[in-house]
């Protein structure tokens, strides 16, 4: 087989070795918006929206130097819940449903009749709006909110408090009785509480194979999709959580007594309300550098996000060669570097569209530690079908941190011909390797025969994809002689001659 070799991508990441702010002295400074019983922060693009439990809605363009009411429309100045969807913004409001504006809040306009206007949560997924009502649980609309349908089958408490969406999956958290998961759209729930001790559930939060449930006493963690929890609030010391946010590695928790941070997904929790004069806070979201709290009667509060960043790395590329990719990436630095995990996502299949896949995890490499000499490091992922793969590094430390790298993208080819390649090396003792490549997919057979042709080994006997492939053959049990292998893959035959010396 003629060896094929592209380089695909090469990415230069400078990730700053500085600490920008340390949780012990960045401070809470009071924004333009002041006086105000806040229940939500919101980021649209350049905007941030607010919702106020009697006041309505406010925006602002300039990260929150300056505030304008935008309620023209609302009838409704109670704002419970906020979500964005293209350039549809959505407000759920305590007594009359949710409202739409196409024209970033200038102007708002009710949505279709709900049979329970109190909407407490919204989410989106996709081409479907979702609302959560204290009554009658979940409503979807799947044309921007000019109508809605009831879909709670499965829920057996309808209070709905939060909603979070991630793929295909839908989370909604009850008042008293705990989450509910669904995977078609909201047609049909399932409870998913094994282990959650309070099922009054505030929040929800969704980050990659982690979700989190704020309740009333407490955070609680999954990361098998709801099938089990854990307790995440130790450090916490106040468990009534009303909010959630997350920013990298930081993640944030909004509650009676301030907010709270943690680096390491809720093991531990540190107290950062230095400069906050009031502790009770519904609603956090991060944009740009900055954390934003929406307190219960004092506004809006702005403090820096806390961002440290241990491992510089320089460099991370992909290349292959045939069916095989290999990954490099060298660092300039290094603090308390535990190492690397290796994730593969694919997005694309030759053989069938595959789409939305997850990322996992293909294996782990150590790091040096801390150090300020260059390191080098590898890793080759072999023997891949056909299509585009993505690759990315997500460095740990000692404590439980962690950074992503920048993503580099990989495509392994179809081959355009059946072909089988010369075994090498050959001769040889007692090992060899055989490659050999295939145009469609087809029943594959590789089996060794000796001079007399008989049997002697089955290297390879199922259906394969089209793609490039590689094995070892190990004659350890044969004695020297000539041998001859032979490639089948549907009615396409070659065959080639080997010679082991012992």
């Amino acid at each position: 087989m003629k060896d094929r070799s592209m380089k695909i991508s090469y990415y230069l990441i400078v990730l700053c070795f500085i600490l920008l702010y340390s949780s012990t002295n960045a401070q809470w400074t009071q924004s333009g918006l002041d006086g105000y019983f806040v229940r939500t922060i919101n980021v649209s693009g350049t905007n941030l929206f607010v919702g106020t439990s009697g006041d309505g809605i406010f925006h602002s363009t300039n990260s929150g130097t300056s505030w304008t009411a935008v309620n023209s429309g609302l009838t409704n100045l109670y704002v419970n819940a906020f979500t964005v969807s293209g350039t549809n913004l959505f407000a759920g409001t305590e007594g009359n449903g949710v409202y739409r504006s196409t024209n970033n809040g200038a102007n708002w306009s009710a949505t279709g009749t709900l049979s329970t206007p109190y909407i407490y949560a919204l989410a989106v997924s996709g081409t479907n709006i979702f609302a959560g009502a204290d009554g009658d649980g979940v409503f979807r609309s799947t044309n921007n909110g000019t109508t809605w349908t009831l879909v709670s089958t499965g829920i057996t408490n309808t209070r709905i408090f939060a909603l979070a969406a991630f793929g295909t999956n839908l989370y909604a958290g009850t008042f008293g009785g705990g989450v509910f998961l669904s995977t078609n759209n909201g047609t049909n729930w399932t409870p998913i509480n094994v282990g959650l001790t309070n099922t009054s559930v505030n929040t929800l939060l969704v980050s990659d194979a982690n979700i989190f449930a704020g309740t009333e006493d407490g955070i609680f963690l999954s990361t098998n999709n709801g099938s089990s929890w854990t307790s995440a609030s130790f450090g916490l010391t106040n468990t009534f959580i009303h909010a959630l946010a997350i920013s990298g590695t930081n993640l944030y928790a909004g509650t009676e007594d301030g907010v709270f941070h943690s680096t390491n997904n809720g093991a531990n929790w540190t107290a950062i309300n230095s400069g906050l004069t009031n502790p009770t806070i519904f609603a956090l979201t991060v944009y740009g550098t900055n954390l934003f709290a929406g307190s219960n009667g004092n506004g809006v509060w702005i403090r820096p996000i806390d961002i440290v960043v241990p491992v510089e790395l320089v460099s991370f590329s992909a290349s292959t060669n045939g069916n095989n990719v290999s990954l490099n990436w060298s660092t300039a630095t290094e603090t308390n570097n535990s190492g690397f995990s290796i994730e593969r996502k694919q997005v694309f299949s030759q053989q069938s569209t595959v789409s939305n896949k997850e990322w996992f995890e293909l294996a782990f490499v150590n790091g040096n530690g801390t150090t300020t000499k260059t390191q080098s490091y590898s890793f080759n992922d072999n023997n891949l079908t056909s299509g585009k793969y993505l690759y990315r590094l997500k460095q740990i430390d000692f404590d439980g941190t962690f950074e992503y790298s920048n993503e580099v993208e990989v495509i392994i080819n179809v081959p355009d011909k059946f072909e089988l390649s010369q075994n090498y090396p050959n001769p040889f003792n007692p090992s060899t390797k055989i490659k050999y490549q295939i145009a469609t997919s087809n029943i594959v057979n590789l089996k060794i025969y000796d001079v007399l042709g008989n049997e002697v080994a089955s290297l390879v006997n199922e259906v394969q994809p089209a793609g490039n492939y590689e094995l070892t053959f190990d004659a350890s049990l044969l004695s020297s002689g000539t041998y001859f292998y032979k490639l089948q893959a549907g009615s396409l035959v070659e065959t080639k001659k080997m010679l082991l010396l012992k």
